[in-house]
């Protein structure tokens, strides 16, 4: 089965307090496509970089069987780029350069996936283009809403846009969104409240919380599924990692239980490493989602 990755590839700058910072490759294109790989998904990504996307990062997706047909290298622009700082308060990041939009023009490449996954990053995928693209395509449509709510202070500082409204998503299959930018949308810090706000605009909604694990809804199914417990290095790329696992369950016809927890599972390894450096394969994952199946909590909407 083939799913297909849209948005920057990134040169990450991580710095996560007590390991040198260092350029890696980054994103969800990264990330999401790698992971699904691992899975045992044929994966291709449609991306944009400039020429400071090294030779060794494209030999690193190439690697892990990420198709690079559709990565596209503009010679007159930089590679969309993030410093991500780990505090004891959160994570903050700044914007270094950003590529090119992703153009609705340069999805037309796509026709042969069974899923297409949007993950932008630097608000590469502008709405007019998402939307188009989930009215008219006859492939479907998983979304990331991170990039989307993204906002860029003159210094690169990002924060996230208020009065955000994702209902016009409506007809996309999944939508993955984290639990501050849940709130964000909702307008309220009440889970039911966001799960049942959210629950009509796609056929699955997954919003995640870190440590917490994730809480899904489709439907009048609502459920919140813990994480697994590890030992986190660096957090980077977890949601990334998640969405994966839910799109493999997801195209393998599993229920939302079992494909949320192989989600969760696939996360559990990205976090252990420093950057994209730890991904599990699908025996691994599949051990792991095991121990999360018994302690799911059933959610009243």
């Amino acid at each position: 089965m083939k799913l297909t990755v849209v948005g920057h590839a990134v040169i990450d700058y991580i710095d996560v307090g007590y390991l040198p910072v260092k350029p890696t490759p980054g994103g969800t294109v990264t990330y999401t496509s790698i992971a699904a790989s691992k899975l045992g998904l044929n994966v291709g990504i449609v991306s944009k970089v400039g020429l400071d996307f090294r030779e060794d990062f494209r030999r690193f997706l190439e690697d892990h069987e990420i198709s690079l047909k559709h990565l596209r290298i503009e010679d007159n622009a930089y590679t969309t780029s993030y410093i991500i700082k780990y505090t004891p308060r959160g994570r903050r990041m700044w914007l270094r350069n950003r590529c090119l939009p992703i153009t609705l023009a340069d999805l037309n490449c796509i026709d042969d996936s069974d899923m297409i996954h949007l993950g932008p990053v630097a608000c590469e995928l502008d709405e007019e283009t998402v939307l188009e693209l989930i009215r008219s395509s006859r492939i479907p449509i998983s979304v990331d809403v991170q990039g989307m709510l993204r906002k860029f202070a003159k210094t690169g500082y990002v924060t996230l846009a208020k009065n955000v409204n994702v209902s016009n998503l409506r007809g996309s299959k999944m939508i993955k969104l984290s639990l501050r930018e849940a709130e964000i949308i909702v307008g309220s810090s009440s889970i039911g409240r966001m799960l049942t706000k959210l629950s009509g605009i796609a056929d699955i909604v997954a919003i995640t919380a870190g440590g917490s694990g994730v809480y899904v809804v489709s439907g009048l199914d609502a459920f919140h599924i813990p994480a697994f417990k590890t030992k986190v290095v660096d957090p980077t790329g977890a949601g990334d990692c998640f969405v994966a696992g839910l799109i493999y369950g997801y195209l393998k016809g599993e229920d939302l239980i079992w494909s949320t927890s192989l989600g969760l599972a696939s996360a559990s390894f990205i976090v252990e490493g420093y950057g994209p450096s730890n991904f599990g394969g699908l025996k691994e994952v599949y051990e792991r989602a095991s121990f999360l199946v018994d302690n799911v909590s059933r959610i009243r909407l």
